[in-house]
């Protein structure tokens, strides 16, 4: 299977999308860890693609897919960074890079920037960005 079918697959629904399999997982652990979370996990099972999209397990997950997808095409880290920012600034809020920059810091901080309640635990994240970069390799 190519790497863009593993990370698609063949169906445009949420329910049946590599992808949005593991954002649900992701969304799941945090649920399970929190036992004040106001979803469930059959709520989660249930989110259409719109909503799953929103949520802090989306952000993380697209920012190591497009991290991938660069260093594929053999662009720099620092480029990569600079490239990632630019077009999430665009699209919100904007921050300080952090130092070192590299990916799991820069998840940590772009997640937690964009969604300041919510976040997963700085744990659960790393453990993603681990999954996350395997599958796509």
């Amino acid at each position: 299977m190519g790497f863009l079918s593993k990370l698609f697959g063949s169906s445009d629904t949420a329910s049946c999308n590599p992808k949005n399999d593991i954002i649900k997982k992701y969304v799941k652990k945090k649920i399970a860890a929190d036992p004040s979370a106001p979803l469930t996990t059959s709520d989660v099972d249930s989110m259409s693609e719109e909503i799953l999209m929103g949520l802090p397990e989306a952000t993380l997950f697209w920012i190591v897919e497009n991290y991938s997808l660069h260093k594929i095409q053999g662009i720099e880290d620092k480029d990569t960074f600079q490239a990632i920012e630019n077009h999430r600034s665009n699209m919100g809020k904007a921050g300080i890079l952090p130092i070192p920059l590299n990916l799991e810091d820069y998840v940590k901080y772009r997640v937690k920037l964009e969604h300041q309640e919510g976040s997963p635990s700085d744990k659960l994240i790393e453990e993603a960005i681990k999954e996350i970069s395997s599958m796509l390799n």
